[in-house]
């Protein structure tokens, strides 16, 4: 193999795991915003249990 077509092969080498990364960085980037999504609608759940318990008092409602 000459010297041209074992640089091709390494670049091809490397390109095939950068593309490999990026496809696994993206699946992490959707878990992290699907996580990141349900921490939030749990925590507005949490509020709105709290402001409708009947032991809510305007004091212990202004911690949140």
């Amino acid at each position: 193999m000459s010297s041209l077509q074992q640089r091709i092969a390494a670049v091809t080498d490397t390109t095939a795991n950068l593309i490999t990364q990026l496809r696994e960085l993206d699946l992490l980037r959707e878990q992290v915003r699907k996580a990141e999504e349900l921490y939030h609608l749990a925590k507005q759940e949490l509020r709105d249990a709290d402001e409708s318990s009947p032991l809510s008092t305007p004091g212990n409602l202004s911690r949140h």
